[in-house]
């Protein structure tokens, strides 16, 4: 395997590659058919095989008659699962403050992240500062309530927007 994949684990003909193992090379005496299956770690998802493999199902199989090089290609789902059980407002707002456990983050304020101990429900309040409407939740938050519940399920990043009263600058 080349490179080396980030993001989950090929195994298959000897070799455990990438996420939780270093064996990313294997010699056959003959000419033989391996079959590889891509596992992607969590937060992960297989997207594809590129190289001498193919495709994107997770598992390919492929003939060693000679050299072969193979790699696979995972990508994060964006919401890995998992400690840290953390959140964090980025980048801080203007024009209002998002507050909660142990949050309270924006204008005059900049206390933007927090870390429980464990995955749990963290319930965040957008306020508008005097003069600005709040838009909506943006990142691992989303909707236009300026009241609403994330599970920490690992790190997750959120950001609100305020937008001047009347559309001008204040």
């Amino acid at each position: 395997m080349s490179p080396t994949p980030t993001g989950g684990t090929v195994t298959g003909g000897g070799l455990t590659c990438g996420t939780g193992g270093a064996t990313c090379q294997a010699t056959f005496g003959s000419s033989t058919s391996v079959t590889l299956t891509a596992t992607p770690a969590s937060g992960y998802t297989f997207t594809s095989w590129g190289g001498a493999c193919a495709g994107t199902s997770p598992s390919t199989t492929l003939q060693v008659d000679a050299i072969k090089s193979c790699s696979a290609t995972f990508t994060s789902t964006g919401l890995v699962n998992g400690p840290p059980y953390s959140m964090t407002i980025s980048p801080r707002p203007t024009g209002g403050t998002i507050q909660g456990a142990g949050l309270n983050c924006g204008t005059g304020s900049t206390a933007c992240s927090v870390t429980m101990p464990a995955s749990m429900p963290l319930g965040l309040q957008a306020t508008p500062a005097s003069g600005y409407t709040f838009t909506a939740w943006s990142g691992d938050c989303a909707g236009t309530n300026p009241s609403l519940y994330v599970q920490l399920g690992g790190p997750r990043t959120c950001s609100a927007t305020f937008t001047p009263v009347g559309g001008g600058s204040h």
